[in-house]
């Protein structure tokens, strides 16, 4: 039996908060309880379920869509992040054969692979680890 997102989440949130009962329940069972929570915090989503119904739905605030910009300057800021370039591994292993891609020229040992291999995940390996 396959299961909604929030029933999922619901189960999960009981099996691992000590959540149970009420809300938890009433949000897996009737949706319209989840968007009336909404409601309480988010600014035009009162009455949803009632107007969700309506013709054309609604449509929620958004100052963007008004060229409303909450920003020290008013205008929409932009930015750039650095691009980070991932770096391939010195040595492809697949069936049992191993070609360094620095020189291209075959390495059959098993020594050589096991240690091309492992030095390469200690590379990637010390890499990534947070300091």
């Amino acid at each position: 039996m396959l299961l909604s997102e929030i029933a999922i989440l619901c189960r999960l949130a009981r099996l691992t908060l000590d959540a149970g009962g009420d809300p938890l329940e009433t949000f897996e069972g009737d949706y319209h309880t989840i968007r009336d929570r909404i409601a309480r915090i988010v600014p035009g989503f009162h009455d949803f379920n009632a107007r969700v119904t309506r013709p054309g739905g609604f449509q929620l605030p958004n100052p963007v869509n008004e060229g409303v910009f909450n920003t020290e300057v008013g205008k929409a800021l932009f930015t750039r992040n650095e691009s980070v370039v991932p770096r391939r591994p010195k040595v492809i292993c697949c069936c049992r054969h191993c070609v360094r891609t620095t020189s291209g020229t075959p390495s059959p040992t098993p020594t050589t692979i096991a240690t091309a291999a492992s030095t390469a995940a200690a590379t990637s390996s010390s890499s990534t680890r947070p300091t």
